[in-house]
């Protein structure tokens, strides 16, 4: 497995999988994405297995938090281990971080299924939820807790504070 950087040669077919694997409403405009991983502490990998690319990582660095903001694999692909192996790619790269994710909260089968997929590859529930452009999310971690307010500040230093107030919703519990 190797991960690589999302280039021209190789943006529609990631697009594809990117657009096929989210949700319209938890998805950032792909061109964003490519924006902000040239100018800002983000990446855009796609994973390849076997000289055929089967899946993709965003990933947003803050102070010693990465965020995988998303993982994906091609549909075809699902089942064979190779989400947990881009996850320890990951993990390994970076060994002093504290990774964190988010994943639709609740509780249909896929919910339960991705959630079962990350806590066993070693990450735990965080104790709050966020609720993002309508979305209500679960907060994951691994290597060390993040709380909503380091969390929070991580989004703001990524999207801006404009975007931040128009998508997200702090609640009353912004102190955490």
């Amino acid at each position: 497995m190797q991960l690589k950087y999302v280039n021209r040669q190789v943006r529609k077919e990631i697009q594809a999988i990117y657009e096929a694997s989210f949700p319209e409403n938890e998805r950032v405009s792909f061109s964003h994405l490519l924006k902000q991983a040239r100018h800002r502490n983000a990446y855009f990998y796609y994973a390849l297995h076997h000289h055929k690319k089967v899946g993709l990582i965003y990933l947003i660095e803050y102070q010693d938090i990465v965020f995988i903001f998303y993982l994906a694999i091609k549909e075809e692909y699902r089942g064979r281990g190779l989400g947990s192996q881009i996850l320890k790619t990951v993990l390994n790269h970076y060994p002093y971080h504290r990774i964190i994710l988010n994943i639709e909260a609740g509780d249909d089968e896929e919910q339960v299924k991705r959630r079962d997929f990350y806590l066993k590859n070693g990450f735990e529930l965080a104790d709050y939820q966020t609720i993002e452009n309508k979305v209500i999310y679960q907060m994951l971690y691994f290597q060390g807790y993040v709380s909503k307010k380091e969390y929070f500040e991580m989004v703001i230093d990524y999207f801006g504070q404009d975007v931040f107030n128009q998508y997200y919703v702090t609640g009353e519990d912004e102190d955490e």
